[in-house]
């Protein structure tokens, strides 16, 4: 009886029919919960994800890769010369759920990496750009936007290695560095 009822709370993984239990809505949305990091090879990558049981599916207009999490959740792969260059978690849902989710991942990162940039301008961003890899996380939760108007907001996390974008002025022209880096992809 106790095992069946251990087994009853354990993760089923993504074919299963249910979620690992957690009070967290954002436990999955790290590195860390598919046993990635950023780096890795796109075949050990993809290997990893396929062996725990997810299915990535490849957007080749983009080369990309995402896996559907579930409803609302969705996690995209983004490879530079065959490495890991970024993972960003999406998260959509309605408003008050995304607000706490974006309130919940600003505390773990923070317990994880310390204070963010320090943006005057908006509390809806926060940049872990002192890290490797770094984090940025954009909260969408304006009710007059097309999305709030539904109701509706999105929250994304994406960590990435900076060293493998071009480099650019900050104009979005590119500097020289810029282009000889992109000359030997």
């Amino acid at each position: 009886m106790l095992l069946a009822l251990l087994l009853f709370f354990l993760p089923a993984g993504p074919g299963g029919s249910s979620n690992f239990p957690s009070l967290s809505s954002t436990s999955w949305m790290s590195p860390d919960s598919f046993h990635l990091s950023i780096g890795m090879g796109q075949i050990q990558t993809l290997k990893a994800l396929r062996e725990s049981g997810w299915k990535p599916k490849e957007d080749k207009s983009k080369g990309q890769f995402y896996v559907e999490y579930s409803e609302g959740k969705t996690l995209t792969l983004s490879f530079s010369k065959k490495k890991l260059q970024s993972l960003r978690f999406e998260y959509v849902d309605f408003l008050p759920a995304v607000k706490s989710s974006f309130s919940e991942q600003k505390e773990v990162l923070a317990g994880k990496f310390g204070k963010p940039r320090d943006l005057k301008l908006t509390a809806s961003v926060l940049i872990y750009d002192h890290t490797r890899p770094n984090v940025f996380v954009v909260l969408s939760a304006k009710p007059n936007s097309d999305i709030g108007k539904q109701g509706l907001g999105y929250l994304v996390v994406r960590y990435f290695d900076p060293s493998s974008l071009p480099m650019t002025d900050g104009k979005g022209t590119m500097t020289a560095e810029g282009e000889k880096q992109k000359s030997k992809s």
